[in-house]
């Protein structure tokens, strides 16, 4: 049914082991793809890895060609080295197999011979469906269509929801810490802005006596306030996003792993604090001036 479906751009029988490796959060899994020798090229190119390094495994063999962050992040794995229970008895791929092959590209994932790979697990038929171009949205609802009892179907969406899903308890402690963070450091930095406003009460107390309303008086104060902060976060962004790529490079990298960088998602992490801090100084400052005596400012002065 999908060889005859117009929407299919490829197809390709796939048999697949998981490799251990060491993520942000703990192990991890990399695929190992079990391929066909006339699907792997095609395959790699479809995927946008090219090989760098060593050759493509031979078919019928104990042998992978593994992404290059792969190795770096199994320590002590290198070309020509070997992975697998055998080797390693908290590896999750069974068996023994020889690394001949360094991949390089943007999904981190090995490709081996589909018939040694198949063999280690009968039961399984498994397929990778690439859409044509113009194809991906009736694919992805011919795909749908398939009998749930007779095939279980994992497009984009469906992967990316269940990452999501997994994310949802380390977002909730992210966001309780955030929290946290944004009501100490609003605490803080607004107490020190209303030190700097009373150092300032002179000021205030001469332009409320020249004439000067409150209003223009707290307008002022709340874009000073307003601008310094802004700043301020976006210093600390640009900061953070020097350190994040230096972290990066200098501990992550090494061991295969790959940092985000300032998105969407971090600024929505960190947007709130300069509101906070801009707000709780201003309430202060707000209750200050409305209190204030120009006149008896003005004589203290004097």
């Amino acid at each position: 049914e999908l060889k005859g479906s117009p929407e299919v751009g490829g197809l390709f029988p796939i048999a697949a082991q998981t490799t251990v490796v060491v993520g942000v959060f703990g192990n991890d899994g990399r695929l190992i793809l079990g391929l066909k020798p006339d699907d792997t090229l095609e395959m790699l190119e479809r995927t946008g890895l090219r090989l760098v390094d060593g050759r493509l495994p031979r078919p019928g063999k104990a042998e992978v060609a593994l992404h290059s962050d792969i190795i770096k992040a199994k320590q002590g794995v290198a070309l020509g080295g070997e992975i697998g229970r055998d080797v390693d008895p908290n590896e999750w791929m069974t068996g023994r197999y020889q690394v001949v092959g360094v991949l390089e590209g943007p999904i981190p994932i090995g490709v081996g011979s589909y018939e040694y790979i198949k063999a280690g697990r009968p039961g399984e038929r498994t397929f990778m469906v690439f859409p044509h171009p113009w194809g991906e949205s009736g694919l992805k609802k011919m795909l749908e269509s398939l009998p749930n009892d007779k095939v279980l179907v994992r497009t984009y969406e469906f992967e990316h929801r269940r990452v999501e899903e997994q994310l949802t308890n380390i977002d909730t402690i992210i966001w309780i810490l955030n929290l946290v963070t944004i009501v100490v450091m609003a605490l803080a930095t607004g107490l020190l802005n209303v030190i700097f406003f009373l150092q300032r009460m002179g000021e205030f107390g001469i332009l409320a006596a020249m004439g000067y309303s409150r209003r223009f008086l707290v307008m002022r104060t709340f874009l000073e306030i307003l601008w310094t902060t802004l700043l301020s976060w976006a210093t600390g962004l640009a900061l953070s996003h020097w350190l994040l790529g230096f972290i990066g490079r200098v501990v992550y990298e090494p061991k295969g792993i790959t940092l985000s960088g300032i998105d969407a998602r971090v600024i929505s992490f960190s947007l709130p604090i300069p509101f906070m801090i801009a707000l709780f100084s201003l309430f202060v400052v707000m209750w200050q001036l409305w209190r204030m005596d120009p006149v008896s400012i003005v004589e203290r002065r004097e």
